[in-house]
């Protein structure tokens, strides 16, 4: 697939995810919330990544409360423009934790919060545009965190909750793309064995 077929597809998902309402949006990501809390996966993890949604992503407001509220130690990633990288550093406050950053996402102060080094990481709630039902995903264009992931344990369960919406026949693959772990959606939850 061909870098304008990846853009029309990225486009075309990111129209239809931005054509469900609000308190719709918002709602939804609180019954998908309670489905991720519910995993063994979570649940067992003492170092989640997660990240701090935008636009009309699934809203990660709540999981990330969560993580804070059950004693978990949050990790949150911070772009490094000039080096395109992600870096990762644990937040103890989401309101005073937390600035805007490169395109205007909420990420760590790094003034205030101390760097996590990636094998302590033990579950990554990953962002996405669109995804199938054999665990790859499309994301935003930047290849962030397939650049992250390519040097973290294959066996990190990596995770995605995002809207029906967002699901589609065939995401288009390149060989450094970083398959998921499971898939959470309205429809249900796709376990991904040998990824």
């Amino acid at each position: 697939m061909s870098i304008s077929e990846k853009k029309l597809l990225r486009q075309s998902v990111l129209e239809l995810r931005d054509a469900i309402p609000l308190e719709e949006r918002l709602e939804r990501s609180h019954c998908l919330t309670e489905r991720l809390l519910e995993t063994l996966e979570f649940q067992q993890a003492e170092y989640p990544m997660g990240y701090c949604s935008m636009g009309s992503e699934y809203e990660t407001w709540g999981v990330l409360k969560n993580v804070l509220d059950r004693g978990k130690c949050l990790v949150l990633p911070r772009v490094h423009p000039q080096q395109k990288i992600l870096e990762l550093f644990r937040v103890t406050c989401l309101e005073s934790g937390l600035k805007k950053g490169v395109w205007g996402i909420r990420e760590p102060d790094p003034d205030i919060c101390e760097l996590v080094p990636l094998y302590q990481v033990d579950f990554v709630l990953m962002p996405g545009v669109a995804f199938d039902g054999q665990g790859y995903r499309l994301g935003y264009g930047g290849g962030f965190y397939d650049r992250l992931l390519a040097s973290a344990d294959p066996d990190l369960c990596k995770v995605a909750v995002a809207f029906r919406e967002q699901r589609v026949n065939r995401v288009p693959r390149e060989p450094h793309d970083i398959p998921l772990s499971q898939l959470i959606t309205d429809d249900g939850q796709l376990v991904f064995h040998g990824t």
